[in-house]
């Protein structure tokens, strides 16, 4: 059991405080990118009503009629929540710290760029086992970058609610029905994409595991490469689109199971070799 934890523990020192830099990294950009977008569109002259697909802004005139709805809402200007989301470009900043924790995630027991390659192979440990003891950590790191964006989603939509006039709770949960990106970050009652988010951080979390070990073994792990631009393609599907989901989701199930019989094929090939 020490064995396991002291491999653990090896992995863990290597990249947490990395991936943390980038998570609070991306928290500050996404806070400053947000509020930026709020404040413009509440200085704007006019009120913004509607959602993503019929967003228009209404301007005022010098007429009786109009002069009294600016003074009705110059205060509390109506903004859309959807809008400033979009605005911000959440989904890309989310993508690139996606991108940044694989990275890390794949350099850890690499050869390259430290020795940590060379002390797990010293150990007596099969490779398998630091596999799996390595995708575990990076399945929870995938995890914790996910809380993290939900809180801040949470935090940014609250503070929305508070600063323009005739939002409620409601507000935000229509606002996780009409921005894709908001929706497939908390899919809400869709199972489908549920179920396209859990087995896509499953699918990172393994491939990226598995990279430095065929790194090790003098082969380039380009899966997980082809893994991430899949799920970051199609991570802002369309609300109800069942067939992209479900293409996904066979993709990312279809290419794991490949990589883990070449895993467990070649395991088994060096075990045969040393028992002669």
């Amino acid at each position: 059991m020490k064995k396991y934890t002291s491999v653990f523990g090896m992995i863990v020192r290597h990249s947490f405080f990395q991936i943390l830099t980038i998570i609070i990294g991306m928290v500050l950009v996404e806070i400053y990118l947000f509020l930026n977008a709020v404040n413009k569109m509440l200085t704007q002259k006019g009120v913004c009503v509607g959602t993503d697909s019929d967003l228009e802004l209404f301007s005022f005139t010098s007429t009786e009629e109009t002069q009294e709805m600016l003074l009705e809402f110059q205060e509390y200007p109506i903004i859309n929540l959807e809008l400033a989301v979009e605005n911000s470009h959440m989904v890309w900043i989310f993508l690139i710290a996606m991108a940044f924790v694989t990275i890390s995630c794949c350099m850890t027991g690499c050869h390259f760029g430290s020795h940590q390659g060379y002390t797990l192979q010293r150990l007596q440990i099969k490779e398998k086992q630091i596999v799996c003891l390595q995708a575990v950590y990076n399945i929870l790191c995938y995890l914790l970058l996910w809380c993290v964006q939900m809180i801040v989603v949470y935090a940014l939509c609250s503070y929305y609610k508070n600063h323009a006039i005739g939002t409620t709770n409601q507000t935000i949960v229509f606002a996780f029905y009409r921005n894709n990106f908001l929706h497939n970050l908390f899919p809400m009652e869709e199972w489908l994409k549920w179920g396209k988010l859990i087995i896509g951080i499953f699918g990172l979390g393994i491939l990226s595991a598995i990279f430095p070990y065929k790194q090790r073994m003098g082969k380039f792990g380009i899966e997980v490469i082809l893994l991430f631009a899949v799920i970051s393609i199609f991570f802002s599907s369309d609300m109800g689109n069942y067939y992209i989901d479900a293409i996904v989701i066979e993709f990312v199930i279809g290419i794991v199971i490949i990589v883990c019989r070449q895993l467990y094929s070649r395991e088994k090939k060096l075990k045969n070799e040393s028992s002669i």
